[in-house]
């Protein structure tokens, strides 16, 4: 306020003098924030400038990891292809090339070993129940859940007496 007020009292009389009015003027105008955006506003600004990047930095960094971590997996599955690849080149050179005859030797030896294992888990599945029939204790039905095939007793066996039907309501 002081500056406006020898600004306005000051008179034009030489370029210094304009000179230093001009100077003068400008340092108000610049403390008012006229020339110029504010500082606060500049700064906010900014801040929404800065949230937009750094969400788009997360975004795109997000992004690249994906990229990375499906590359490293297409490596590691191309690495495990060539892998096999060299054990089957291994094994196509190592082969001999079979005569039907022993062609038919393997499929049959195949065959009876398919069957022995076959029987072999049949004979333990049978010797488990055995084992288990053996060492599980003998079970007396509850008094509520008895089986058809086990006798009542005489008392249980009496029955309430059927009402029969009188002759009077028929």
């Amino acid at each position: 306020m002081e500056a406006e007020a020898s600004v306005g009292s000051a008179p034009l009389k030489s370029k210094a003098s304009g000179a230093g009015l001009q100077e003068k003027l400008q340092a108000i105008q610049d403390w008012f924030y006229i020339s110029g955006p504010s500082p606060m506003v500049t700064a906010m600004s900014h801040k929404s400038q800065l949230r937009t990047l750094f969400v788009f930095g997360l975004a795109i960094f997000a992004m690249l990891s994906q990229i990375i971590m499906h590359f490293k997996t297409l490596k590691r599955g191309i690495s495990k292809l060539t892998k096999l690849e060299e054990e089957a080149e291994e094994r196509r050179a190592n082969t001999v090339p079979m005569t039907p005859a022993m062609f038919a030797a393997q499929q049959n030896q195949e065959e009876s070993q398919r069957q022995q294992r076959m029987a072999d888990y049949r004979h333990m599945l049978l010797e488990q129940r055995r084992q288990n029939i053996i060492a599980a204790p003998a079970r007396q039905p509850e008094a509520g859940r008895r089986s058809h095939s086990v006798p009542r007793s005489a008392a249980k066996a009496s029955r309430a007496p059927v009402r029969v039907q009188s002759v009077e309501r028929a």
